[in-house]
């Protein structure tokens, strides 16, 4: 199981330290598991599935589909169907931690980034 949860974070490029920090689960849990010493209760299996994206069941080695949660029904946040990357919920989670004049003045610039960027490549399209 804890192979799982290694592969995870491969694919994530992350640690099992910002796992830890970002879901408040104990690095020590981490290492009892990784060692055979204990295995996490359902609500921390359902953290950690929820952080990655992934049903408990995939993370257990049940399945070998992943089923990513819906986000109306309270799992991870999903975006086209793919899992908001490491650094992704890095930048959300900085996002969310500046006054809200930041985050408009944040907000305002991606949105403009994304207009040039669509009309860049409207001219594209045009030009061919």
């Amino acid at each position: 199981m804890y192979e799982r949860f290694e592969q995870l974070l491969k694919e994530h490029g992350i640690s099992t330290y910002r796992v830890a920090k970002d879901t408040k689960i104990t690095t020590s849990l981490f290492s009892q598991w990784k060692s055979g010493k204990n295995q996490p209760k359902t609500s921390t299996l359902q953290k950690i599935a929820d952080y990655f994206g992934v049903s408990i069941e995939w993370l257990l080695g049940n399945t070998e589909v992943r089923n990513i949660p819906d986000p109306k029904s309270g799992g991870a946040l999903v975006i086209n169907e793919n899992p908001l990357s490491a650094n992704e919920r890095e930048l959300i989670d900085m996002y969310r931690q500046l006054p809200p004049e930041l985050q408009k003045m944040i907000a305002d610039n991606i949105k403009a980034c994304y207009r040039v960027s669509a009309k860049d490549k409207l001219d594209e399209e045009k030009a061919m």
